[in-house]
């Protein structure tokens, strides 16, 4: 099977990111906004390969990789710890007959 998890998503972003109204326009952050959505793209159509089983786990990194950084990694970690912080703080309350 060659993707298809997410009906081709990325397919859409790809076709507005080739689009000659971005890459022919006078707007310099335009034509940039157009490679980024190239690169996003690119991402999407890994994470949807190999969700399908068709790429592995290193192919998508390194797409996702190039629109990210190792900084908005961290700050998702940092979300998700003090979430399950919160969880955590909340059932040790309750444990402690004091929630």
């Amino acid at each position: 099977m060659s993707g298809g998890s997410y009906d081709y998503a990325f397919t859409k972003v790809a076709d507005m990111a080739k689009d000659h109204r971005l890459w022919k326009s006078p707007c310099a952050y335009r034509r940039a906004f157009a490679t980024h959505l190239l690169k996003v793209s690119a991402a999407m159509r890994a994470v949807e390969w190999e969700d399908s089983g068709d790429t592995s786990l290193e192919d998508t990194e390194k797409e996702i990789m190039e629109v990210i950084s190792v900084q908005d990694i961290l700050q998702e970690v940092i979300l998700e710890a003090r979430a399950i912080r919160k969880e955590l703080d909340s059932v040790l309350k309750k444990a402690e007959g004091k929630g």
